[in-house]
């Protein structure tokens, strides 16, 4: 849903331009992979240390709390292994729903899944179908070239060393990147940063057509979504404060949707 707003946008820019085809960049996260997998493996080979070693390294490379990056590693190997924790909803679902999603575990995914289980996942081919469909309804062609079969094949065969390493996700396109681009880019550990954008460019108008939306739920939608916490997410949003992806991509979803 939130795709949906910004693949508006995308249309009427390449309309302006005359653009008949367009090359995206689902998915290269997955297809590269962040090699989190790699962490599952050391665990299940008792190679402890060397495991405790790249969760360290990650902590340190992305200027994480150490405690606090243990801990989400720790719990995604407990998923992994069937053991599932209370989670705290901080979704735009209400508690009802999310927790009976979560308890029926139909699409249970965890970031120490392999490299083939995330990459063929069918997350990936719906949005692709649906993506096609939206594009081709307004003229244009869609390709993703991260899903080329042969570049595919290749990723999947490259040892999950080379895709966690040293702390560094991603490791080997890195390493690849070194001959091209500054260190700035090849080995920033973060992505776009999609709030800062929002933070920025975020009018007093965009702000109370979000309100409305609030205001004027859908009926489909009251018996889905915590509206309280919607409500704190859009004064998050008027303050500006604490303001994070997360409230952006669940506020872009809520309007799409209503």
């Amino acid at each position: 849903f939130p795709n949906l707003y910004l693949y508006e946008s995308i249309v009427s820019a390449a309309k302006a331009k005359k653009i008949e085809i367009i090359f995206d960049g689902q998915d290269g996260d997955t297809t590269i992979s962040h090699g989190f997998e790699r962490l599952y493996e050391l665990f299940k080979n008792f190679r402890w240390i060397l495991m405790v070693y790249e969760i360290f390294r990650y902590s340190l490379f992305n200027n994480l709390s150490l405690i606090k990056t243990f801990k989400f590693f720790s719990r995604q190997i407990l998923n992994k292994l069937g053991i599932f924790l209370k989670t705290h909803n901080e979704s735009i679902v209400i508690d009802d729903i999310q927790m009976q999603k979560s308890e029926k575990r139909l699409f249970h995914k965890t970031v120490m899944d392999s490299h083939y289980e995330k990459l063929y996942a069918p997350v990936h081919s719906i949005g692709c179908e649906w993506s096609f469909l939206f594009f081709k309804y307004h003229g244009i062609k869609t390709r993703s070239p991260f899903f080329d079969r042969d570049l595919c094949k290749f990723c999947l065969s490259v040892p999950s060393k080379w895709k966690l390493r040293k702390g560094r996700s991603r490791y080997i396109l890195r390493k690849y990147l070194e001959k091209f681009l500054p260190k700035l880019i090849h080995d920033r550990p973060g992505k776009a940063n999609l709030s800062h954008g929002i933070i920025y460019n975020i009018s007093d108008a965009d702000y109370f057509r979000i309100h409305q939306e609030v205001l004027n739920m859908h009926p489909y939608l009251r018996d889905i979504v915590n509206k309280d916490r919607l409500i704190e997410f859009v004064n998050i949003l008027r303050t500006k404060k604490g303001l994070s992806d997360h409230i952006v991509t669940s506020l872009f979803a809520f309007v799409s949707a209503n």
